[in-house]
């Protein structure tokens, strides 16, 4: 495997690490969307609130910036090889 395909495979893996987490939460509070915007439910939009939140809180994780060095460190490897 070459310098470019062992980066596209971490960029794989750091999305997949990173993403699918939040798109749970999302998928999970689509209900209360719609609810909130359509039926003018008033607690829909407490429940969308504490999940934005807690998507908030999966961006500042530490494990994110463990992925994203390892994906710079990779693009570096890459570089490197290059030159």
């Amino acid at each position: 495997m070459n310098n470019f395909e062992q980066l596209k495979q971490t960029i794989e893996e750091a999305k997949q690490a990173v993403f699918s987490e939040m798109e749970s939460i999302l998928e999970s509070c689509q209900e209360d969307v719609n609810k909130f915007y359509e039926k003018g439910n008033k607690s829909a939009g407490s429940r969308i609130r504490k999940s934005a939140q807690l998507v908030r809180k999966q961006i500042h994780h530490p494990t994110i910036r463990q992925h994203i060095n390892k994906i710079e460190d990779a693009a570096k490897a890459l570089r490197e090889s290059i030159s």
